[in-house]
């Protein structure tokens, strides 16, 4: 349908419209100001002034002039770049006089680019008062304006907009403005206005806007919670009450946690003498179902969460959010940064009161780099790119070499070990077969010395019976031959020597029998005394357990050494599977990376994505807006208004009509931009999600490599009383300054004693003459943390190391 023309109240309006409108652009013209302008060439340092604020302490930071790796002009794209690592940097700048923006706009723009990929750090500006001193300026120095990107992490990337209030305090934008984290250059653009507006553009596209009353805490809130309030005694505020319907089933308290193992068996080698009473593991009860807990359900009383109505508040004035946005003693520039991975260059720093000025100057300096600054970057990147592909193949290589190296180590090591293990337990088997058959034999002895049965008791007992038969002959012949005597007194008293002579002559020969008979009773005791030591050392022989404890101390020696070959093929078995799950590991932390870096690329796409739909959709306003204007224009050139009237109204119809035919060509490439822009995101979306899924399979294995990790348990020798194991002096000389155990050369600092080698806290050293072996150190776990990211606090992002610095910087806002 054809527009209606006008009518003459609408011509009048827009008459004065465009007039007023004339007038603004000139007045805006002829009162526009730029207070600073700086596109750092030669000169530079003649015009700034590097702060002494940390220069005693050695952790100040220089500028350095240069155009980066990446560039679109050689001369113009040259800005000044932090030059050295986990550095303060403090430079400022004077813009000549004091100035205000009582009244109108203040525009603070300049461009950074993040050519180290900056990980943490900032990069903003400053605005000054007079009163700074510019050789001490640093992070407690008081300002007006913080402006500009922070970056730490993945929590922190975004822009900073801090406005100090009338009583001197900092206020952040309550906002989070996102900054651009890519390493090509970007401009930042704040604009403060007098009706106490502001906003944020990069790369000329405004990113937000709003009010200083509603988006920073300058004021106290204009309602508060009525403090005369309280909640009604009939309030419930509980979401969910317990089911009184429910209750704990009888016997439910007496399930255990766990319960003997019902598959479990005593092994065929357990000796109940030597390893005592074989108990089975306990394991998980199935029928435990943890402590009771009675069921909730929803209470039907529920009125939600009570809270106090809100109320004005008394301290709340209305005349104090009149001039939030004035500021009225700006005299310096400054930029104040710490840098964890210097880098960033900055560039085409710009205070003004023209926000249009400001727009041309990006468009002039940044807006003319652009194209050839990202073609360089990306012949740069494709470069990077591929030597990074190179070396990680490389790596790969490497790696796997390296693990085939250590597995086929291992493994022989292991192979050795079972060698070692399957011999030390036939020993042990023997050395039980020759105590067995020790004890059978002491045992047998014992029992026939209990009977009597001896060799040597029956040689005793027939020695001791000739001895008596002996003795017993001899005291009769001595007895008659006594008899003799007594005859031979008597007959010699009598006269009758003959009786005499004779009874003489038998008491001789009785006396030589007893004789014979005392010396043959004294054989055969002597015989006896002899038969019975035979049979006392037969006694002690049976008695002796000495060959029994040597037979014991065999096979526990044997033991001992079946027990240290386990250990060693433990660490063998465990060195393969820690490869293993190393290299997992080392595979899951390269794909985490690739899924960051996807996901990193998914953000950068889909912010691409957004600004190309906000730039068709501005385009296709400002077409909007130019036909309408056209369409004006030429129904006023159409009416009777005057010859210059309609003079005027052609050339607003001509400027009218070349600016929507410029929207609608801005509108058809943002337009295609936008559906490039969505394939990309589309695209990226999928490598992402994809990337993801892998990386998650990866830790899933790497998790499972992990787990897989035998347990080792590490041989510990016996007490050793009698030196049983040599070397402890070794031992005790490499542990110096700590406890040891004499015996097994073990303290609380891990010094052990090990196959012939001395392990402490302080390293190793051969034990005297015993030969070094070597023994594999314990890898690195695989750890489930290795997809998450490094915590960082609730405002900047920073590791405690940077806490305190940004405490101290921030006041109120940044706590330590």
């Amino acid at each position: 349908a054809r527009r209606p023309l006008p009518s003459p109240a609408d011509l009048d309006m827009f008459k004065l419209a465009t007039v007023l409108a004339f007038l603004a652009a000139i007045a805006s013209v002829v009162s526009a100001e730029v207070y600073f302008e700086e596109r750092f060439d030669d000169g530079w340092r003649d015009r700034w002034t590097k702060s002494s604020w940390k220069t005693s302490e050695g952790q100040d930071g220089d500028f350095e002039l240069t155009r980066g790796k990446w560039y679109g002009d050689a001369d113009a794209d040259r800005g000044i770049q932090t030059s050295a690592d986990a550095r303060f940097y403090a430079l400022s700048a004077d813009m000549g006089e004091t100035i205000t923006n009582e009244g109108k706009s203040l525009v603070l723009q300049f461009s950074a680019k993040h050519e180290q990929k900056l990980d943490c750090g900032g990069g903003y500006v400053k605005l000054l008062p007079s009163t700074t001193d510019a050789s001490a300026f640093g992070g407690d120095t008081p300002y007006a304006v913080m402006f500009g990107p922070d970056i730490c992490g993945y929590a922190t990337r975004r822009v900073h907009v801090i406005l100090t209030d009338s009583k001197g305090t900092n206020q952040l934008v309550k906002k989070t403005i996102p900054c651009e984290t890519d390493e090509l250059t970007h401009v930042y653009t704040l604009r403060l206005h007098a009706n106490n507006t502001y906003e944020v553009l990069i790369d000329n596209e405004e990113k937000e806007r709003g009010s200083l009353e509603e988006d920073f805490e300058f004021l106290p809130p204009k309602t508060i919670a009525d403090p005369e309030a309280t909640k009604p005694e009939d309030w419930d505020d509980r979401a969910t009450i317990p089911d009184e319907s429910d209750v704990k089933p009888e016997g439910y308290d007496d399930v255990p946690p766990t319960v003997a193992d019902p598959e479990a068996s005593k092994p065929e080698d357990w000796d109940d003498d030597e390893d005592g009473d074989w108990e089975p593991p306990m394991i998980d009860n199935p029928e435990y179902k943890g402590a009771w807990e009675q069921k909730t359900i929803d209470n039907p009383a529920y009125k939600g969460a009570w809270a106090a109505p809100e109320i004005p508040n008394p301290a709340y004035n209305a005349d104090d959010a009149a001039e939030l946005y004035k500021f009225s003693d700006l005299r310096y520039v400054g930029f104040e940064l710490w840098q964890v991975t210097a880098g960033t260059i900055f560039d085409n720093v710009l205070v003004t009161d023209d926000a249009a000025y400001a727009a041309r100057f990006a468009e002039e300096t940044w807006g003319a780099s652009k194209e050839g600054e990202r073609a360089m970057y990306e012949a740069h990147a494709a470069e990077k790119a591929k030597e990074e592909a190179t070396e990680a193949a490389a790596a790969d290589v490497r790696a796997k070499a390296k693990a085939e190296k250590a597995a086929a180590d291992a493994s022989i090591a292991a192979e050795a070990a079972a060698k070692k293990a399957e011999t030390a337990s036939a020993l042990v088997a023997k050395k039980k077969a020759v105590l067995k058959e020790a004890k059978e034999k002491a045992k047998n002895v014992l029992a026939a010395i209990d009977a009597g049965t001896t060799p040597e008791q029956k040689l005793y007992a027939d020695a001791t019976r000739d001895a008596k038969i002996a003795t017993t002959h001899a005291e009769k012949e001595s007895a008659e031959a006594k008899s003799s005597l007594t005859k031979a007194m008597k007959a010699k008293i009598e006269g009758d020597d003959a009786a005499a002579a004779a009874a003489i002559a038998d008491a001789k020969i009785e006396t030589a029998h007893a004789s014979k008979a005392f010396v043959e009773a004294a054989a055969a005791e002597t015989r006896a005394a002899k038969e019975f030591t035979g049979a006392a050392t037969d006694i002690d022989e049976a008695i002796d357990v000495s060959h029994i404890t040597s037979a014991e101390k065999a096979a526990a020696d044997a033991l001992e050494a079946m027990k240290a070959a386990n250990a060693k093929k433990e660490e063998a078995e465990a060195k393969v599977a820690t490869a293993k799950a190393n290299a997992a590991r080392e595979a899951a932390l390269k794909l985490a990376a690739d899924a960051k870096a996807a996901a990193a690329e998914k953000a950068r796409v889909e912010a691409v994505a957004d600004a190309a739909h906000k730039a068709e959709a501005a385009a296709e306003a400002a077409e909007k807006r130019a036909r309408e204007q056209a369409a004006s224009a030429e129904a006023i050139a159409a009416s009777d208004a005057s010859a210059e009237e309609k003079a005027t109204a052609e050339a607003m119809a001509t400027a009218a009509k070349k600016a929507a035919a410029a929207a609608a060509e801005k509108k058809a490439k943002a337009h295609a931009d936008a559906d490039a822009a969505d394939a990309a995101h589309a695209k990226a979306t999928e490598d992402a999600d994809k990337a993801k899924q892998v990386a998650k399979a990866a830790v899933a294995t790497a998790k499972a490599a992990r787990a897989a990790i035998p347990v080792v348990h590490p041989y510990v020798p016996p007490e050793d009383p009698e030196g049983k194991y040599p070397g402890t002096e070794g031992c005790q000389a490499v542990c110096e300054g700590v406890h040891i155990d004499q015996h097994t050369c073990q303290s609380k600092s891990y010094c052990t004693w090990m196959e012939g080698l001395c392990w402490s806290a302080v390293g190793k050293a051969a034990c005297p003459d015993e030969e070094s072996v070597s023994v594999p150190a314990t890898e690195p776990p695989v750890h489930d943390s290795m997809m998450e990211d490094t915590h960082h606090d609730d405002h900047y992002g920073y590791d405690v190391e940077y806490g305190d610095h940004y405490g101290d910087h921030y006041g109120d806002h940044y706590g330590d």
